[in-house]
């Protein structure tokens, strides 16, 4: 079974622009991550089963909006 997480080679920020918006969102300065994947929300964090990614601060607002 595979975590499901990439490292680009790139800059996260050009990644970001590539990707559709409606499918994957920016949730902290070093994580993008799919929608779909995403299981819950437990305070600060996204749990995607097995791995959980931080929500940064500048992100969090945003992210909320795309998730719920």
């Amino acid at each position: 079974m595979t975590t499901g997480l990439l490292m680009p080679l790139g800059s996260l920020k050009a990644l970001e622009e590539t990707l559709p918006n409606t499918e994957f969102i920016r949730v902290h300065k070093s994580f993008i991550v799919s929608i779909h994947h995403v299981k819950s929300v437990e305070g600060n964090e996204l749990n995607l089963g097995k791995v959980r990614i931080p929500i940064g601060g500048t992100y969090k607002e945003k992210a909320m909006k795309a998730l719920f």
